[in-house]
């Protein structure tokens, strides 16, 4: 979503299309974490930790307003709305922060807008 860490452009056009596809109804668990399971220079060096936790912060804040119900989830052509969210999945042993990681995915600094413990309950 954000092919450029040195920009604060996001690019929602892949993920748009693929939430775009769940079928009304359907609920799913999406994923949420600085980079895939492959390198590209998101997190800290061994870590899971994100190397700017404030473009981070902003990119969750955007990807969960966007695909959670809000009225921003309308433009993203939703049929489904995204009510749960996981943050990281199936940690690496190697590589340090992934419980901190977590840590950051249910502080109010960013899922302000969740209701529910944790913010985990979106309603419906």
């Amino acid at each position: 979503m954000q092919p450029d860490l040195t920009s604060t452009a996001l690019d929602f056009s892949f993920y748009d299309q693929y939430y775009g596809a769940v079928p009304p109804g359907m609920r799913i668990l999406a994923n949420v974490s600085p980079q895939a399971h492959t390198d590209v220079g998101y997190c800290l060096a061994g870590s899971y930790l994100p190397v700017d936790e404030q473009k981070y912060v902003a990119f969750v804040k955007a990807a969960v307003g966007r695909y959670s119900g809000a009225s921003s989830s309308a433009a993203a052509g939703l049929a489904s709305p995204i009510k749960h969210w996981q943050v990281g999945n199936e940690p690496n042993n190697s590589q340090t922060g992934f419980a901190d990681l977590g840590l950051l995915g249910v502080t109010s600094r960013f899922l302000t807008h969740m209701r529910g413990p944790l913010g985990s309950d979106l309603g419906n």
